[in-house]
């Protein structure tokens, strides 16, 4: 499943999320665990600080590049003290080979009050590893918008721009993904631009949608 325009930046994680059963050690667990995975930053981010809003027991977003295989095993299964849920965060963590290599079976080890959310930018899909994530997991796919995704865009462009109030006809949404492309960062930025105008018309946009260099050519 791929990150949606429009209204997918404010739906609710728990739609979506639902509860992955793992085969563990001495029968079978019920565990939360996810796989995002891909190169819009822009909407991985967005699901990440829903996922941490949305949360009431503890964070826990460690360094990977350093992380011992141990250390990780301990930290998914011992349970605190203090608070009984726990949201465990991992990022990129396919630069760490070992922890990499290790979650496969690590994931049968994570206690049954861990949400854990495992995300990767570019992870090798010929890999051994993304392939058991894929099977054990809730597994999610953000991917990068391309120019085959300009009426996505112009689409997604219009919608954030009213829920953050501004009103955008179809053309003007279309003219400022002409000027800058698809990227949802470079729109949104523009969005917040366009919030301190007192009117928008041809000008404004151009004024503020700097275009690609290919535009002015």
């Amino acid at each position: 499943m791929s990150a949606t325009p429009g209204g997918s930046d404010r739906e609710d994680s728990s739609s979506w999320a639902r509860n992955t059963y793992l085969p563990g050690l001495s029968g079978t667990i019920r565990v939360m665990v996810y796989f995002w995975y891909g190169e819009n930053s822009f909407e991985l981010e967005r699901a990440l600080s829903r996922e941490r809003d949305g949360f009431s027991g503890a964070i826990e977003a460690p360094e990977v590049e350093r992380l011992e295989v141990q250390d990780l095993a301990s930290l998914l299964e011992s349970r605190s003290l203090f608070d009984d849920a726990r949201l465990v965060i991992l990022k990129q963590v396919a630069g760490n080979k070992a922890l990499w290599d290790a979650l496969p079976e690590l994931l049968a080890r994570v206690d049954d009050a861990v949400r854990l959310v495992i995300v990767e930018a570019k992870p090798d899909k010929r890999g051994k590893t993304y392939k058991s994530l894929i099977k054990q997991t809730e597994a999610r796919e953000f991917a990068a918008w391309t120019q085959r995704d300009e009426t996505k865009a112009v689409a997604w462009l219009q919608d954030e721009a009213s829920v953050r109030g501004v009103s955008l006809e179809p053309a003007q949404a279309r003219r400022i993904v002409a000027r800058i492309g698809v990227n949802q960062r470079a729109l949104s930025q523009v969005i917040d631009k366009l919030l301190l105008a007192d009117k928008i018309d041809d000008k404004v946009i151009d004024d503020i949608a700097e275009a690609r260099p290919e535009e002015n050519v």
